[in-house]
């Protein structure tokens, strides 16, 4: 950070020297641009001006951005994920020029870059051009240093991001600060880039899966990741978890041979708290912590759906499901 400061310091008093010598403005800015946003420049430009921009992208992410470009014809260029960028543009005809720096393609990392840029009017540059031409060394030696200080400035920049890098590839049996170069000693020693999931219900364990909302005033509601059903006949005591989409993910009966045969009865109390411990314990080797419910208070009175729910919620199962998550903006209304 030290290499980058002085460079920055180095570069902002060059600027200075320059702009004071040919009173045109450079424009020295440090700007961030948040996830899903975009930041566009206009610069009013007639025939024969000159636009020079330096774009650095110092932090965030992959230090990547898109750059879009908008002349006064109407042309639109874009290009993708740059980390720096060089540009000129000498006016063709009248109108506004308008660069954007877009971040819509990430979504948790804020982008900061430097910007360097200038707009020189045509005098301006005839101006430079005769002063350059009648041996003016102090002009010419300005602006060769003026851009020699840029590739410094991108160089320490560049040595940062590798250095950013490294850490985070860093292997866990790393001990010095050389040694994540070597290769590691076996698979369960590096750091994979690419993780698979192989657990379904890791994003509601996470909160990230999308519940549907429905009607506001639908009865029975929708908004649910999975729900619990319980039946009791004469016949048989069984219960179910079944996701919004209709899949039945677990489920278990006072019938099945594995269970019918630790009871004396397939449908008295006995037989639905057995049902519901078995229940449970499938519910939690799914990966399904929390269900939900929808059971009016006549029907909670009932002896065997009240043993059978306090049964299942002493087991380790929720009968709750926690709220989705959503990612707060200043924009959201959450």
């Amino acid at each position: 950070m030290m290499v980058t400061s002085r460079w920055l310091f180095a570069l902002s008093v060059l600027l200075m020297q320059i702009e004071f010598s040919f009173q045109f403005t450079i424009n020295n800015v440090i700007l961030t641009v948040q996830p899903y946003e975009e930041e566009c420049f206009f610069e009013r430009m007639s025939v024969d001006d000159s636009f020079i921009l330096n774009l650095i992208v110092t932090e965030g992410g992959f230090l990547d951005i898109n750059f879009k470009e908008i002349y006064p014809n109407k042309t639109i260029n874009i290009e993708s994920k740059i980390k720096e960028k060089f540009f000129q543009y000498i006016g063709t005809e009248e109108g506004i020029f308008t660069f954007c720096l877009n971040n819509e393609f990430s979504s948790v990392s804020p982008k900061v870059m430097r910007l360097v840029y200038v707009l020189i009017g045509a005098e301006q540059r005839r101006e430079l051009k005769e002063a350059n031409n009648s041996g003016n060394e102090t002009t010419e030696f300005m602006l060769s240093e003026l851009a020699d200080n840029l590739k410094q400035f991108e160089s320490a920049n560049a040595v940062l991001a590798a250095r950013k890098i490294l850490h985070h590839q860093r292997p866990r049996y790393c001990t010095d600060g050389f040694s994540a170069l070597d290769k590691p000693l076996s698979e369960n020693d590096s750091i994979k880039s690419q993780v698979i999931n192989r657990n379904p219900r890791n994003l509601q364990q996470l909160r990230l899966e999308r519940k549907p909302r429905g009607w506001h005033l639908e009865r029975p509601t929708r908004k649910y990741w999975n729900k619990l059903f319980f039946s009791a006949t004469s016949r048989r005591v069984s219960a179910k978890v079944q996701h919004n989409n209709g899949q039945i993910i677990v489920q278990a009966s006072s019938v099945e041979p594995c269970i019918i045969q630790y009871l004396e009865s397939v449908s008295d109390k006995r037989a639905a708290e057995t049902v519901a411990m078995v229940l449970a314990d499938r519910c939690l080797m799914a990966g399904i912590l929390h269900v939900h419910i929808s059971y009016t208070e006549t029907e909670l009175r009932k002896e065997k759906l009240k043993l059978f729910l306090d049964t299942f919620q002493k087991s380790g199962v929720s009968l709750k499901e926690p709220p989705q998550y959503f990612h707060t903006t200043i924009f959201s209304g959450r």
